[in-house]
């Protein structure tokens, strides 16, 4: 955890951290509603994610690789095609994204972000903002310390607080 934060002249708190079992050195930004008070609830959150696990490096890995697979089934990127080759296989000979590894491996960790707002939800919950292999920045949603879901820059937090059906399985019936 860190021991201060750095704050701007918006009262954005900043630290940098490491996320051990993902090998990952980040910056946090704390959100705090008024001043330069960061909460327990939001050193909460912040601990949840730097004790991810193995487990939820691989859990992450594998929702990474089922949304590039969702984003080439539904978008065109503009590749082309080899004979025999779908336009998924397509896209991640070109995006050189073969595995779920190296789809992780080429997704770059941007940064922790904590609202304080988010301290009344039922769950605990924070985000970390990647940039998957196409360049698109996405949120990594941790619920109660565990790698929830990946979905799109921007979502609200609090939509995924209360048991909703998750993104990724959403995406999965959107594509049946």
């Amino acid at each position: 955890m860190p021991d201060r934060y750095e704050w701007d002249d918006y009262d954005v708190g900043r630290a940098d951290v490491t996320i051990p079992a993902f090998g990952w050195s980040i910056p946090v930004l704390m959100f705090p509603e008024e001043g330069r008070q960061v909460t327990a609830a939001m050193e909460a959150r912040l601990a949840d994610v730097l004790a991810l696990t193995t487990e939820d490096r691989d859990r992450l890995q594998a929702l990474l690789w089922d949304y590039m697979d969702f984003l080439f089934t539904v978008a065109d990127f503009g590749v082309e095609q080899q004979a025999g080759e779908s336009s998924v296989e397509a896209h991640r000979r070109f995006f050189e994204i073969e595995t779920p590894a190296a789809t992780l491996a080429q997704t770059v960790a941007r940064g922790i972000h904590i609202f304080e707002e988010d301290d009344a939800l039922t769950h605990r919950l924070a985000v970390i903002k990647v940039e998957d292999p196409g360049g698109e920045i996405l949120m990594v949603i941790v619920r109660d310390g565990r790698i929830y879901d990946v979905v799109e820059d921007g979502a609200v937090l609090s939509g995924y607080d209360v048991d909703p059906v998750a993104p990724s399985e959403q995406r999965k019936a959107l594509l049946k």
